[in-house]
């Protein structure tokens, strides 16, 4: 499946004068998975509405978060590692967090992968609670108090 998405990608995006650096970096990213090298990707700046956001919990609070993850997970069937590398006094430190486990076949249905998009966050939220200062989202989070 993997495979396939990537080739009508790439076959969309060659047809049109310009592509998006997200749907070049989709494309480039499932090659990757799918030659069984290590990638990365960078989950945390949904862009604005459905398909790419879902509401999920951060902090208790409702929080649009990118579902990305969730859909390479469903379209590559790769392992779900979260790593976060704050800066401390030694510099840069990686953090790898255990592996979010998953049912590949279950990721079939949206609801499925919104319940993972919400364990990717939850498996987040003691490391930004911890490093609050170093987070910084790309988009507005919440609206301002009224």
């Amino acid at each position: 499946i993997a495979t396939a998405t990537a080739t009508r990608l790439l076959k969309t995006v060659s047809s049109r004068e310009t592509a998006s650096m997200t749907e070049l970096g989709e494309v480039r990213l499932l090659k990757t998975v799918n030659s069984r090298v290590i990638a990365s990707w960078i989950g945390s700046c949904p862009s604005t509405g459905p398909p790419t956001a879902a509401t999920v919990s951060l902090f208790g609070r409702p929080f649009a978060a990118s579902i990305s993850a969730a859909e390479l997970a469903r379209a590559s069937g790769c392992a779900l590692l979260p790593v976060y590398l704050p800066r401390t006094s030694r510099g840069y430190v990686a953090h790898i967090l255990p592996e979010i486990p998953y049912e590949r076949a279950a990721l079939r249905d949206r609801n499925a992968r919104l319940l993972l998009t919400q364990r990717v966050m939850d498996a987040f939220e003691p490391a930004i609670r911890l490093f609050l200062n170093q987070w910084y989202h790309f988009v507005p989070i919440w609206p301002p108090a009224s």
